[in-house]
């Protein structure tokens, strides 16, 4: 039970976060995931640049995309060159 409350507080969350976008925004999603937040933005008329490290995520984020005809509204991948040529001090 405990499991589905939270859950339920995480998408509560997300839809929280997507409705206070604007159309026009511009929206950075480095841990994009399947899209939960790339996605609705995308609907919603932003820009999004979306990425992940993990290629499974990867693609079902291209498939959600596709799903939900908004390829044309998300760059992704744009971040992984420059994640690796960051330096940390």
């Amino acid at each position: 039970m405990a499991e589905n409350c939270r859950l339920c507080s995480v998408a509560t969350e997300h839809q929280r976060i997507v409705q206070s976008l604007n159309h026009g925004d511009v929206l950075y999603d480095v841990f994009a995931g399947v899209g939960p937040f790339a996605v609705p933005a995308a609907k919603k008329g932003c820009q999004v640049y979306a990425n992940d490290l993990n290629p499974d995520s990867v693609h079902w984020l291209r498939h959600n995309l596709d799903l939900n005809k908004v390829t044309d509204k998300v760059m992704r991948g744009v971040f992984q060159q420059l994640f690796f040529s960051l330096k940390w001090y």
